[in-house]
Protein backbone atom coordinates (compact mmCIF):
# COMPACT_ATOMS: atom_id res chain seq x y z
CA UNK A 1 0.00 0.00 0.00
CA UNK A 2 2.83 2.54 0.90
CA UNK A 3 4.64 1.66 -2.33
CA UNK A 4 1.25 2.58 -4.62
CA UNK A 5 1.16 5.67 -2.23
CA UNK A 6 4.68 6.61 -3.62
CA UNK A 7 4.32 5.79 -6.84
CA UNK A 8 0.80 8.17 -7.09
CA UNK A 9 3.01 10.97 -5.22
CA UNK A 10 5.82 10.58 -7.82
CA UNK A 11 3.32 10.55 -10.63
CA UNK A 12 1.54 13.57 -9.38
CA UNK A 13 4.93 15.50 -8.46
CA UNK A 14 6.04 14.93 -12.54
CA UNK A 15 2.69 16.13 -13.41
CA UNK A 16 2.76 19.47 -11.50
CA UNK A 17 6.63 19.97 -12.21
CA UNK A 18 5.42 19.62 -16.18
CA UNK A 19 2.85 22.35 -15.99
CA UNK A 20 4.85 24.66 -14.42
CA UNK A 21 7.00 24.15 -17.03
CA UNK A 22 4.30 24.72 -19.41
CA UNK A 23 3.73 28.02 -17.64
CA UNK A 24 6.86 28.92 -18.14
CA UNK A 25 7.57 28.68 -21.76
CA UNK A 26 4.44 30.00 -23.22
CA UNK A 27 4.29 33.36 -21.98
CA UNK A 28 0.19 34.86 -21.57
CA UNK A 29 1.84 37.86 -22.62
CA UNK A 30 1.36 38.69 -26.08
CA UNK A 31 3.63 40.74 -28.09
CA UNK A 32 1.80 42.53 -31.19
CA UNK A 33 0.44 40.95 -33.40
CA UNK A 34 -0.99 41.23 -37.31
CA UNK A 35 -4.14 42.99 -38.59
CA UNK A 36 -4.25 43.41 -42.59
CA UNK A 37 -7.30 43.61 -45.06
CA UNK A 38 -6.08 40.97 -48.23
CA UNK A 39 -8.48 40.98 -51.00
CA UNK A 40 -8.57 40.83 -54.96
CA UNK A 41 -10.80 42.85 -57.37
CA UNK A 42 -12.25 41.02 -61.16
CA UNK A 43 -11.99 43.16 -64.20
CA UNK A 44 -15.58 44.34 -65.12
CA UNK A 45 -18.42 42.11 -66.67
CA UNK A 46 -18.10 42.87 -70.13
CA UNK A 47 -20.88 43.88 -72.47
CA UNK A 48 -21.26 40.28 -73.75
CA UNK A 49 -21.94 39.21 -70.48
CA UNK A 50 -18.52 37.26 -69.99
CA UNK A 51 -17.59 37.21 -66.44
CA UNK A 52 -14.13 37.91 -64.91
CA UNK A 53 -12.64 36.29 -61.56
CA UNK A 54 -9.74 37.26 -59.27
CA UNK A 55 -7.77 34.68 -56.96
CA UNK A 56 -4.77 35.42 -54.99
CA UNK A 57 -1.91 33.85 -57.06
CA UNK A 58 -0.19 33.06 -53.74
CA UNK A 59 -1.82 32.87 -50.43
CA UNK A 60 -1.28 35.77 -48.38
CA UNK A 61 1.00 35.11 -45.57
CA UNK A 62 1.72 36.22 -41.88
CA UNK A 63 4.89 34.65 -39.95
CA UNK A 64 5.08 34.39 -36.41
CA UNK A 65 8.53 36.43 -35.75
CA UNK A 66 11.27 34.34 -33.81
CA UNK A 67 10.43 33.96 -30.10
CA UNK A 68 6.97 34.00 -30.77
CA UNK A 69 4.04 31.79 -32.12
CA UNK A 70 0.78 32.53 -33.35
CA UNK A 71 -2.26 32.39 -30.32
CA UNK A 72 -4.73 30.91 -32.46
CA UNK A 73 -7.81 31.20 -29.98
CA UNK A 74 -7.23 35.00 -31.08
CA UNK A 75 -7.22 34.54 -35.48
CA UNK A 76 -10.18 36.54 -36.80
CA UNK A 77 -10.97 36.45 -40.45
CA UNK A 78 -14.19 38.52 -41.34
CA UNK A 79 -15.91 39.75 -44.58
CA UNK A 80 -15.45 43.58 -44.81
CA UNK A 81 -15.86 44.08 -48.25
CA UNK A 82 -17.98 41.84 -51.19
CA UNK A 83 -19.76 42.09 -54.72
CA UNK A 84 -20.40 39.78 -57.42
CA UNK A 85 -21.86 36.48 -57.92
CA UNK A 86 -18.86 34.41 -55.85
CA UNK A 87 -16.41 35.96 -52.86
CA UNK A 88 -14.94 33.91 -50.74
CA UNK A 89 -11.26 32.55 -48.99
CA UNK A 90 -9.97 29.45 -48.36
CA UNK A 91 -7.28 28.06 -46.46
CA UNK A 92 -3.55 26.84 -47.79
CA UNK A 93 -4.76 23.30 -47.36
CA UNK A 94 -7.25 20.89 -45.57
CA UNK A 95 -8.14 21.34 -42.60
CA UNK A 96 -9.61 19.83 -39.55
CA UNK A 97 -12.07 20.93 -36.42
CA UNK A 98 -8.46 21.98 -34.10
CA UNK A 99 -7.05 23.36 -37.15
CA UNK A 100 -9.05 24.91 -40.15
CA UNK A 101 -6.20 24.55 -42.61
CA UNK A 102 -5.09 28.37 -42.64
CA UNK A 103 -2.53 28.13 -39.70
CA UNK A 104 0.53 26.25 -40.77
CA UNK A 105 4.27 25.38 -39.77
CA UNK A 106 3.07 23.89 -36.31
CA UNK A 107 5.98 23.75 -34.00
CA UNK A 108 6.37 22.56 -30.34
CA UNK A 109 7.90 24.84 -28.13
CA UNK A 110 7.20 22.94 -24.51
CA UNK A 111 10.30 20.69 -23.69
CA UNK A 112 8.91 16.83 -22.54
CA UNK A 113 5.39 17.64 -24.46
CA UNK A 114 6.02 16.85 -28.21
CA UNK A 115 2.44 16.49 -29.27
CA UNK A 116 1.45 20.50 -27.67
CA UNK A 117 2.15 22.33 -30.70
CA UNK A 118 1.82 26.37 -32.12
CA UNK A 119 1.41 27.67 -35.44
CA UNK A 120 3.93 30.20 -36.70
CA UNK A 121 2.28 30.75 -40.04
CA UNK A 122 -1.04 32.33 -41.41
CA UNK A 123 -1.90 31.51 -44.82
CA UNK A 124 -5.23 32.62 -46.71
CA UNK A 125 -6.42 32.35 -50.23
CA UNK A 126 -8.71 35.25 -51.51
CA UNK A 127 -11.40 34.29 -54.42
CA UNK A 128 -14.09 36.95 -56.21
CA UNK A 129 -15.81 36.41 -59.50
CA UNK A 130 -17.61 39.20 -61.55
CA UNK A 131 -21.89 39.91 -61.52
CA UNK A 132 -23.51 38.11 -64.12
CA UNK A 133 -25.21 40.41 -66.30
CA UNK A 134 -24.00 42.84 -69.32
CA UNK A 135 -21.61 45.63 -68.62
CA UNK A 136 -22.78 44.76 -64.29
CA UNK A 137 -19.49 46.07 -62.88
CA UNK A 138 -17.13 44.20 -61.00
CA UNK A 139 -16.76 41.68 -58.62
CA UNK A 140 -14.22 42.05 -55.16
CA UNK A 141 -13.78 40.05 -52.12
CA UNK A 142 -11.55 41.63 -48.71
CA UNK A 143 -11.17 39.92 -45.64
CA UNK A 144 -9.74 41.45 -42.24
CA UNK A 145 -7.53 39.25 -40.92
CA UNK A 146 -6.30 39.29 -37.40
CA UNK A 147 -4.43 37.56 -34.54
CA UNK A 148 -1.99 37.79 -31.49
CA UNK A 149 1.24 36.63 -31.52
CA UNK A 150 2.71 34.78 -27.59
CA UNK A 151 5.79 35.15 -26.87
CA UNK A 152 7.79 31.46 -25.52
CA UNK A 153 11.22 31.28 -24.39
Amino acid sequence: MLKQMKKIFSVLLVICFLMSVTAAVVSAQTSGGFDATPGCTTDPTGIDGVRHSCDLATPYTITAPDGQVIDYNSVKIEETSAAGSEHSYSPNQPGTAQNPGYLTSWISIIPHLPDVKYPKTFQLYVHARGPTGHSSGRGWAYYHVSGKFLNYT
